[in-house]
C-alpha cells in the first residue's frame, strides 16, 4: 500500500468511524505469511504426484493437484514460483478420504392429519411415521513438504468433516441431501488450507471499533492503518496505546476493554503470532463471556497454532500426527 493509499484509506476510517459513532467492524486486507516461507528455499514450488489409498480416488488424487496448482498461481502473487519439476521445495499428498454416509432413522409419533371434503377440513391426531436422514461428509489427506534435498519439513493430515441432519418428513421418504456438492466443498476447504502452508496470501481480515470511543477513536484508526500495511508491531503498540487512553478517560468497559484484546488477537494471529493471539482472545472471553465470536476465533486460532507446531524442525524425527 503507497503512501497516498494509506492516507486515503486513514481518512475513509475516519469517517465511518465517525459516523457510527465509534461503533463499526472494519474489513481490513492484509498479507498473512505462510507456514512455510518458501522464498528460503529459493522461492519455488513443485507439485509431485497425489497418490491416493482406493482405486475410487484416482481421479480425486488429481483434481486435489490442480487444484492447488491453481490456488498457489493465483494467490501467490508472484512471490512464489511453481515449477514442473526441481523446486526448492516439493509438495506430495495422499488421499485418505473421500466420502459420504447417509443413514436414515424414522419414529412412531403422533401427527396432525388433515381431513375433510374441501369445504370443512378436521385437523385429527393419528399414529404416523416420522422419518429423516443424518449424513457425513469427509474428505482427508496426508500432505508432506519436502526441501529438494529430502528433508520434511510438514507431515500432516488435513481433513474437513460436515456432518447434518435432513427436516422430519410424515409419512414418506425423505429427500437424499445433494453431497457431491458437499463433497466438492470440503475438497476446496483441503486444498485452501494446502495453500496456506506455502503460499502468502492477502486476505479479508476485520478490526471492530465497538470499544473505540473517544479519546481512542484516532489511535484505533492509525492501528488499522498500520495492519492494513502489514506492520504488525506498530498495530500492536498502537491498540496499547487505544487502550491506555480509554483507561485514562474512564477506566474503560469490559465490553471495550475486551474489543481491545480482539484487535490485538487478530494482528497477531495474522502475524502468525498464535501464542499471542490465543492469550488475547482468552482475555476477551474473560471480560465479556458472552460474545459469541471471541469463542469461535478462538476455536480458529488455536487449530491454526496446532498446525505450526506440527512443522518438523530440522534434526528431528516426527511422526505426522493423527486428527485434525
Amino acid at each position: 500500500m503507497s503512501h497516498p493509499q494509506v492516507y486515503l484509506f486513514a481518512l475513509l476510517l475516519v469517517a465511518a468511524l465517525t459516523a457510527a459513532c465509534g461503533g463499526a467492524v472494519v474489513p481490513v486486507d492484509v498479507n498473512r505469511p505462510a507456514l512455510i516461507d518458501a522464498r528460503k528455499h529459493g522461492g519455488t514450488l513443485t507439485i509431485e504426484r497425489f497418490s491416493h489409498g482406493l482405486p475410487d480416488y484416482q481421479q480425486v488424487a488429481g483434481q486435489l493437484a490442480r487444484e492447488l496448482s491453481k490456488g498457489i498461481a493465483e494467490s501467490s502473487a508472484g512471490k512464489v514460483r511453481l515449477q514442473p519439476a526441481g523446486g526448492g521445495l516439493l509438495i506430495s499428498g495422499v488421499v485418505e478420504r473421500y466420502e459420504s454416509h447417509v443413514e436414515p432413522h424414522s419414529k412412531q409419533a403422533q401427527c396432525d392429519v388433515r381431513t375433510g371434503d374441501g369445504q370443512v377440513e378436521r385437523v385429527e391426531r393419528r399414529p404416523c411415521t416420522r422419518a429423516w436422514l443424518s449424513w457425513t461428509a469427509n474428505v482427508s489427506v496426508l500432505m508432506k513438504v519436502r526441501t529438494a534435498s529430502g528433508k520434511v519439513l510438514y507431515h500432516r493430515r488435513i481433513e474437513e468433516v460436515e456432518r447434518d441432519v435432513t427436516g422430519e418428513v410424515q409419512d414418506a421418504v425423505p429427500t437424499p441431501p445433494n453431497l457431491h456438492a458437499t463433497l466438492r466443498q470440503l475438497r476446496h476447504r483441503v486444498v485452501e488450507r494446502m495453500a496456506r502452508v506455502v503460499v502468502p496470501r492477502r486476505v479479508r481480515a476485520s478490526a471492530t471499533f465497538y470499544g473505540c470511543a473517544q479519546p481512542a477513536t484516532p489511535i484505533c484508526s492509525e492501528a488499522v492503518t498500520h495492519f492494513a500495511a502489514s506492520r504488525f508491531d506498530q498495530a500492536l503498540a498502537t491498540y496499547n496505546r487505544a487502550e491506555a487512553a480509554l483507561r485514562a478517560a474512564d477506566g474503560g468497559t469490559n465490553a471495550r476493554l475486551a474489543d481491545m484484546h480482539w484487535n490485538r488477537a487478530m494482528v497477531a494471529r495474522y502475524a502468525r503470532r498464535f501464542e499471542r493471539a490465543v492469550d488475547e482472545l482468552e482475555k476477551a472471553r474473560r471480560l465479556d463471556p458472552d460474545r459469541r465470536r471471541f469463542k469461535v476465533e478462538l476455536t480458529v486460532v488455536e487449530a491454526e497454532q496446532r498446525d505450526q507446531a506440527t512443522l518438523i524442525e530440522p534434526g528431528l524425527d516426527k511422526q505426522p500426527p493423527r486428527g485434525h
